[in-house]
């Protein structure tokens, strides 16, 4: 056996040092149509199954395309990156090229199992292929065609860079499909309680008389309470995710301050990406400028706050307990990206508003 294997892994149980020298001679084999042109290739495409596509995806679809299917977008990645985070720390496996550095044509932190990339690829392209597919009914095949496809290249690509074993691929698809399948059983749920809500609402209302003022009123109160269940579920779940995942307290507080800035914005300044704008629908001149006015203020805003919380690139880093080792440093993170994530959800919808690029829908 790889006496490199040995050495790093030694504390490791003698079945997994056999799964890793198999998944090791794998990707050896596969490095061998190794070409600049290939890699170039496969860096490319491996990015594509990273942030630079999940996240402007999301903010394209909540802030122009449908606000609903925006918010149940983001809260599927945020929710599928953190329980990455947790598997990938709780197995704790080394990557390829930590075992065997000369596999290593890419390079990235953090542990191997499950694959992140693969994971997340399930999620994104099979969620948006079953949307895609209910809209444009005529091209079915094809949407599922690209969208298994880029799964197969994206996953690809991680062997092929020896940032993955073939193992940590197979590990994020079933991952990745779990989390999938719950998401859309709980979405069903809850559109099955939104709808029962409605209905019950609706009756209440047709059947009210003046002598039902005061019956009308506590109702108002209790729907009032009932409002305010949903953005303590959320704070409950947050403070879960910060608990049992450290490294995952990012994608805690981006749960938290999206869920938190879509109440906002349905309950105050209810928001409709695709509402008629002077008896219009939004134009390509609309959408453009949602799009850069949204981008460079959530990056305005990003920068600013990374520059006021504590930690080495504060501006007020030498104010004592502020710096880099300051006991402030998880709570300033938390803060700044639940805030990101607010602005996000309800802070740019309603700048939307303000400026004209957008008009208020019906409040829910």
């Amino acid at each position: 056996m790889n006496e490199t294997i040995i050495g790093v892994a030694e504390a490791q149980p003698f079945q997994l040092l056999l799964m890793y020298e198999w998944g090791l001679t794998v990707i050896r084999a596969i490095q061998q149509v190794q070409s600049p042109a290939l890699t170039a290739l496969m860096r490319f495409i491996s990015a594509l199954g990273s942030e630079l596509l999940y996240a402007p995806a999301i903010l394209f679809t909540l802030w122009c395309l449908d606000e609903k299917r925006g918010f149940r977008f983001g809260v599927l990645l945020i929710i599928s990156v953190w329980i990455n985070i947790f598997l990938k720390d709780t197995f704790a496996q080394p990557r390829p090229f930590v075992i065997d550095p000369s596999v290593g044509i890419g390079s990235t932190s953090g542990y191997s199992l499950p694959s992140a990339h693969a994971q997340l690829a399930v999620c994104f392209w099979i969620h948006a292929a079953a949307q895609l597919s209910a809209v444009f009914q005529r091209r079915t095949r094809a949407i599922w065609a690209a969208a298994i496809s880029m799964i197969l290249l994206i996953s690809f690509s991680r062997v092929y860079l020896g940032v993955h074993y073939p193992t940590d691929i197979l590990a994020g698809w079933i991952a990745g499909s779990l989390v999938l399948a719950l998401f859309f059983a709980a979405d069903k749920v809850f559109a099955r309680l939104q709808a029962r809500a409605q209905t019950r609402v609706r009756s209440q209302t047709d059947d009210q008389t003046d002598a039902q003022v005061g019956a009308a009123q506590a109702r108002a109160a209790q729907a009032r309470v009932q409002g305010r269940l949903p953005g303590l579920a959320a704070a409950v779940v947050a403070l879960a995710m910060n608990e049992l995942s450290p490294h995952g307290r990012a994608f805690s507080a981006l749960f938290l301050g999206f869920c938190f800035g879509s109440m906002l914005m349905k309950q105050r300044f209810p928001f409709s990406a695709r509402g008629e704008i002077g008896g219009q629908k939004p134009g390509v001149k609309i959408i453009l400028a949602r799009c850069c006015l949204g981008l460079v203020s959530t990056a305005a805003l990003f920068l600013a706050l990374r520059l006021i919380a504590p930690g080495e690139s504060s501006l007020l880093r030498n104010i004592p307990a502020w710096g880099a080792n300051s006991p402030f440093l998880d709570i300033g993170k938390f803060a700044r990206y639940a805030l990101v994530a607010l602005w996000v959800a309800a802070g740019a919808p309603r700048l939307f508003q303000r400026l004209g690029l957008a008009k208020g829908a019906a409040p829910e």
